[in-house]
């Protein structure tokens, strides 16, 4: 395959992967903040950086399971339709929990309460 082939079809996926990065250094950044913030630390940082390890692990273990579940799926709407939707629900769920941590009453949405 070309070079400018290869280039362009890794390109496709940089804006999520920058997406990704942006996200994971803001969480960090909120959950572990640096020693000269004003906040404390939500949780420890081993404790964040073994989430992010132990989710890459069962990333890499379950993608190609559900990638040839949704490859062999005969769905009446299309093969990847009821993975894309039904995915989505405890996504939101997750989403929401990061940004609303309901075991710290005392703080309200993240995005709003960094001083």
């Amino acid at each position: 395959m070309p070079f400018m082939n290869r280039l362009f079809y890794a390109a496709g996926g940089a804006g999520f992967n920058l997406l990704e990065r942006v996200l994971t250094t803001w969480l960090m950044f909120y959950y572990v903040p640096p020693g000269d913030a004003v906040r404390s630390p939500l949780v420890a940082a081993g404790v964040f950086c073994s989430i992010f390890f132990f989710g890459r692990v069962v990333d890499a273990l379950a993608d190609p399971i559900i990638s040839n579940w949704s490859d062999n799926s005969r769905a009446a709407r299309g093969r990847r339709w009821p993975f894309l939707f039904w995915g989505g629900l405890p996504l939101t769920a997750v989403t929401i929990a990061i940004f609303y941590p309901r075991w710290l009453r005392k703080v309200p949405l993240m995005c709003c309460t960094w001083p």
